[in-house]
């Protein structure tokens, strides 16, 4: 038998090989799917109205938890279904070898509001809104069931600011927040990070991210301020 020959017998047996697992794996999945063992139901989602005791599904909570529009105050839902605003906050791009992988990029924070006249004023300043969300989430215990028509004024926090309250005694002399510049409390509760081994304030959630991937730069800031910075966890 000539090289040639032997040559092709071996990438045939070779192919042959490859193949079987290919094989098996498509053989089981074919009998588990006609056993109904790969069914796509998920997992099971409780009444929102239930305080999850029951055993009954019903329709979960719309617009991912949020009850108010950031812009108005009103309940979502009222005015029509709920516009929903992405923005580029949280946004993730994949890397060039993430590409190649097929890993897909993470869409930033999406903020409802009660109808396209509040649109314009979310994508203008996503951040401000994004933090109202976020306060109204910290502060509010709603169901959208059990939610009022109209967002009630918000209750202080232990950390929130106040203007009957020193600055001083809420977040140890620290009055803007480091990334933004805002006023803290404008936004919501203010938003305590610890990084060195020191706690500082941030306006909003979506400050976080920036102090733990700079803290040494959000650390001076504070510190040119006149801030002190507390030690440990706040």
């Amino acid at each position: 038998m000539s090289p040639r020959v032997r040559c092709k017998d071996s990438i045939g047996v070779w192919a042959v090989a490859a193949l079987v697992p290919l094989v098996l794996t498509l053989a089981s999945y074919a009998q588990c799917c006609s056993s109904g063992g790969c069914s796509s139901r998920g997992p099971e989602k409780r009444s929102y109205g239930g305080g999850g005791g029951s055993d009954t599904l019903s329709t979960p909570e719309p617009y991912a938890g949020q009850v108010f529009c950031p812009v108005t105050g009103e309940k979502l839902g009222l005015r029509g279904p709920a516009v929903p605003v992405q923005t580029a906050i949280g946004e993730k791009k994949p890397s060039f070898f993430g590409k190649l992988t097929g890993k897909k990029p993470t869409p930033g924070a999406v903020v409802y509001v009660c109808c396209p006249a509040c649109v314009a004023k979310v994508q203008s300043n996503p951040s401000t809104y994004l933090g109202e969300v976020i306060a109204d989430k910290a502060c509010f215990a709603y169901t959208y069931a059990s939610a009022p028509a109209q967002r009630p004024a918000r209750v202080n926090t232990a950390l929130a600011w106040s203007p009957d309250i020193p600055a001083t005694e809420t977040h140890g002399r620290q009055k803007t927040c480091p990334v933004s510049g805002e006023q803290l409390g404008s936004m919501g509760a203010p938003v305590p990070v610890t990084v060195n081994g020191q706690t500082i304030y941030v306006c909003c959630q979506s400050c976080v991210g920036k102090v733990q991937r700079d803290p040494d730069t959000y650390l001076a800031k504070v510190a040119a301020e006149g801030a002190p910075r507390q030690s440990g966890r706040p």
